[in-house]
């Protein structure tokens, strides 16, 4: 009979190696601190979905080795992706093509970057909060935890970004743009001042991510998702009849009590607004209830504006009314829903009668769904 192989005693293993009666050596640990290893040996590594048409480049899927223990699994974890894979992901784009597209490479990349996969459970706790009302809060709580965890990991990884993350960063900031949204305008029903202070914060958040990906638009429009970002180029630089719905706020701006640069500022928000009405009258009407760019705007429109928004300016209030407009069209969407409304209602409360005549149009708008664009004179 062979001797026995000598081995040092440990409490340390995990249950699994304590079922099979593996005995772990603290020089080469075996459980779940620091791998996980087969019955011959074999160390595993992540999956990697397969099957689809996209190839993906970028830094390989990372072994479960190196994912901390409060990143495993549980059962809520595979609810919320199985809800991600089958539902939330149609929300987000407008085709059939693009939906496929955009699941197959969040997902893949999602194993990859436990940031993102965070951000994506995070996101689908959102949407069944809203689909099972009688278990929001717990949705909700799971929603919040998840988010905390991936910004924390998001983070770390932000001032290093490089051709083999750029792919997820861009992925995280459109996931994490449509949730914090959806949450600050929740705040509405709360207080118009703490719904703003969320907004401009949250508007600056994503700005700097955007002057992230805008680094490496080069690498990202050649990139799996090449296809809906030029898809979504063309929207924007297409020809478009305009409708003009923002050319009275013109005679509002130049008449304002505000510096030139200022008025300048307005002006340029002012156009891309116009931009963003533009693109969104050429819609079908069958795309209204996704979120395609119905926050762009925010992003797109320039700092000096936001610190406008910030100092609650009544010509950049009403430019943010006119703004409820495009939100209301698109209240199918969940991340949406009434939100236009509870917007100009409350700006409508918070700048008061004086500035009622410039709010007609929007008001018009939302309550009877009119397509003038002209609002009654202001003296």
């Amino acid at each position: 009979m062979a001797p026995r192989r000598t081995h040092y005693k440990s409490k340390r293993g995990c249950s699994e190696c304590k079922r099979r009666h593996i005995k772990i050596v603290p020089t080469r640990a075996q459980c779940t601190q620091t791998a996980i290893q087969s019955p011959g040996g074999d160390t595993h590594s992540a999956p990697v979905i397969s099957g689809s048409p996209h190839t993906i480049p970028g830094s390989p899927l990372p072994p479960l080795s190196q994912c901390p223990a409060d990143s495993m699994v549980n059962m809520d974890h595979l609810e919320l992706f199985h809800h991600f894979y089958t539902n939330t992901c149609k929300t987000v784009v407008r085709t059939e093509a693009q939906i496929e597209l955009y699941r197959n490479v969040a997902i893949t990349y999602g194993i990859a970057h436990p940031f993102l996969m965070h951000e994506i459970l995070a996101f689908s706790a959102i949407h069944i909060s809203i689909l099972r009302p009688q278990r929001r809060e717990y949705y909700h709580s799971l929603a919040t935890s998840l988010q905390s965890k991936a910004l924390t990991d998001f983070n770390e990884i932000l001032s290093r970004v490089d051709a083999g993350t750029c792919m997820p960063v861009l992925l995280f900031s459109h996931l994490i743009g449509l949730q914090s949204f959806h949450d600050i305008f929740n705040l509405l029903k709360d207080d118009f001042n703490t719904f703003m202070d969320g907004l401009v914060g949250c508007v600056r958040l994503l700005r700097g991510v955007n002057l992230v990906t805008q680094t490496w638009r080069d690498i990202l429009i050649q990139s799996e998702l090449g296809p809906i970002m030029r898809e979504a180029d063309q929207a924007h630089d297409g020809e478009k009849l305009s409708r003009s719905e923002c050319s009275p706020l013109r005679d509002l701006i130049n008449a304002a009590d505000l510096t030139s640069s200022s008025k300048e500022v307005c002006k340029e928000a002012l156009n891309k607004l116009q931009e963003c009405f533009d693109v969104e009258n050429a819609f079908p009407g069958d795309l209204l209830s996704t979120t395609n760019v119905i926050f762009a705007w925010f992003v797109t429109a320039s700092s000096q504006y936001t610190e406008l928004m910030d100092q609650r300016r009544p010509e950049a209030l009403i430019l943010l009314a006119y703004y409820a407009v495009l939100l209301h069209r698109r209240r199918k969407s969940w991340v949406v829903g009434d939100a236009g409304q509870h917007l100009l209602k409350s700006i409508t409360t918070h700048l008061g009668r004086r500035w009622e005549t410039w709010l007609t149009w929007p008001q018009n708008a939302i309550t009877f769904g009119t397509s003038s664009n002209t609002p009654i004179s202001a003296s």
